[in-house]
């Protein structure tokens, strides 16, 4: 591919709004093991492997993001909320963070493991929904660092219970080695320590 996307922010509006914006959030025992493991952790797991981020925690199904996500009724409503983010909320802003901490913690060149929502190391939850529009969102080139192009989506997911993003998030050192309710060893990745926005980390 000429350009590599990844996860952009909403710049086109969709075409109308609807009180039907979110299709659904629901999905088959498979598909949320295969969404979880494969979409979710696996993804954390090489970021952190690559990057050296020593307190990426493990993503569980959450459901109850369902009621935060069928307050959206267009494309525009795709913005972070008090207890979640949603991955084209604020991209630019996002992966200018993500990639302040690649630049101060590892010489190697930013690969394909760059979206920055997903790889939030204080997230626990994770929700995919399916849209009844799509949404165009511009894509990001990791060759010129610049975005441009433009595609279209037709799901999203959310992660919580975290609803903002820092540099500080990102804990550097070996995978896993620091996870204090322990590690879970399929992914080096932290178990849940049922974290939220009052007993995040400063």
């Amino acid at each position: 591919m000429n350009v590599l996307l990844i996860f952009g922010v909403v710049l086109l509006s969709a075409h109308h709004s609807s009180a039907n914006f979110i299709a659904n959030c629901s999905a088959t025992p498979e598909e949320i093991e295969r969404i979880v493991l494969v979409d979710g952790n696996y993804i954390r797991h090489n970021f952190a492997l690559m990057y050296n981020v020593s307190n990426m925690r493990e993503l569980e199904w959450d459901q109850n993001l369902e009621k935060e996500a069928f307050k959206m009724n267009s494309c525009d409503d795709l913005k972070h909320g008090d207890n979640y983010r949603v991955e084209y909320g604020t991209a630019k802003e996002s992966i200018s963070i993500l990639t302040e901490f690649i630049d101060k913690t590892s010489k190697k060149k930013k690969g394909g493991w760059l979206w920055p929502e997903v790889n939030h190391p204080l997230q626990t939850k994770i929700l995919r929904c399916h849209l009844t529009d799509f949404c165009s969102v511009p894509g990001y080139n990791l060759m010129s660092g610049e975005f441009e192009s433009f595609f279209n989506i037709s799901r999203i997911y959310l992660y919580g219970p975290i609803n903002s993003l820092k540099v500080s998030d990102f804990q550097y050192g070996p995978t896993g080695s620091k996870c204090p309710e322990g590690l879970v060893e399929q992914w080096d990745l932290c178990h849940d320590s049922k974290n939220d926005p009052k007993t995040r980390p400063e």
